[in-house]
């Protein structure tokens, strides 16, 4: 918890053994800000609300760990979790969640919800006064897709089948998406960042593109399949992402590119790659360091040298070999939080060649 801005702790007075429940009651009033970053009111009156709740530490072999959340929102190490929410909202909100509805009634002017998320890494609301829904279904997935009325209907359209796309395409190569619904909706209006991914929801910062002839075109094909993509690297696979931020934002970037060749355009992932080749031999360094490291250019590091380190993987072990490989750490690591380590130990049991110089050049070794 965050209470002007400095951490709050709750913690047992006793400590449980193994096999022991306790249950934790509190309660808290907040107002709920004009939005920065990803969290509150927007422009528009749309409210985002993730982290918005206290959230069980994360035990490891360093004992608990205790850092807020970072600012710029990427720095979560969170377990998978069950939440139950119900929530009272003025009746004139249509509320959404990144779990299932399991009921709502509507009485005197106000709506009750009753939410179930079960294997989340985190919870996150949105509520809207006006908006638009659609649907996509990929497999057993629904897509359910809300925007704000006042964007361009196409886009919505549009970010709504590159989601259905890229998700049945990151199915066949990494491993079935394991829930029945997926919520996409617009970047709220306001500054601070992007698109950002959470459990099973993503969000998608509308781009217009104009074309010659005047017409405006959805702009961010790409970024619907990155935020896809994190739904396995960061959802399904979890990281650390104070200290290993890479395996989550390396991973997507990489994916995307991968989507962009399967969506047929070949010419612009091969653009791609050549740009993350420039940065990443500009860039230099290894890439599994933590945020907090001095100097660091998080995209050039960790989104673009990360990708492009896979893909010297990729090029020297073979392009299928190599998504069996990734599709093998999915599976080995579903639901769980998985290190470097972890995914090198796959990557050289796996590997049909000799890959230790390229780990080398973008990886600190354990004895480092």
């Amino acid at each position: 918890m965050k209470d002007d801005d400095q951490l709050v702790l709750l913690t047992l007075k006793n400590a449980l053994d193994s096999g022991e429940e306790s249950t934790v009651l509190f309660t808290c009033i907040v107002t709920i800000p004009v939005m920065e970053s990803v969290y509150g009111v927007a422009l528009d009156g749309e409210i985002q609300m993730p982290f918005f709740y206290p959230q069980l530490a994360m035990y490891d072999e360093n004992g608990w760990n205790t850092k807020p959340l970072a600012h710029h929102a990427d720095g979560r190490y969170l377990a998978m979790s069950d939440f139950a929410m119900t929530i009272h909202a003025p009746s004139e909100y249509e509320v959404v969640c990144n779990g299932v509805e399991l009921s709502r009634e509507t009485r005197n002017g106000q709506t009750t919800y009753v939410f179930h998320a079960e294997r989340r890494r985190e919870l996150i609301f949105i509520a809207y006064t006006d908006y638009i829904r659609l649907e996509r279904s990929v497999g057993d997935t629904k897509i359910l897709g809300y925007f704000n009325a006042s964007f361009n209907p196409s886009f919505m359209e549009n970010a709504m089948d590159d989601a259905a796309f890229s998700m049945e395409f990151f199915n066949g190569v990494y491993m079935e998406y394991p829930y029945e619904t997926l919520i996409v909706t617009n970047k709220a209006w306001t500054r601070g960042i992007g698109s950002m991914e959470y459990s099973g929801l993503f969000t998608v910062a509308f781009t217009a593109v104009v074309e010659e002839d005047g017409t405006e075109e959805f702009g961010s094909t790409d970024t619907v399949y990155h935020e896809m993509a994190h739904q396995w690297f960061y959802f399904i696979v979890g990281n650390n992402e104070y200290q290993e931020p890479w395996l989550d934002e390396a991973f997507a970037t990489f994916s995307t590119v991968l989507c962009v060749e399967a969506s047929g355009q070949e010419e612009q992932s091969e653009i791609w790659w050549e740009l993350y080749k420039t940065i990443s031999d500009s860039t230099g360094g290894t890439v599994n360091v933590a945020y907090d490291e001095p100097d660091i250019n998080v995209s050039n590091l960790f989104y673009y040298r990360g990708a492009f380190f896979l893909k010297e993987l990729m090029d020297a072990v073979g392009k299928d070999e190599f998504l069996s490989i990734l599709s093998e750490y999915c599976e080995t690591f579903a639901f769980e939080v998985a290190t470097t380590q972890d995914f090198l130990s796959i990557l050289r049991e796996r590997s049909s060649v000799d890959v230790e110089d390229i780990i080398n050049e973008y990886i600190i070794s354990d004895s480092e």
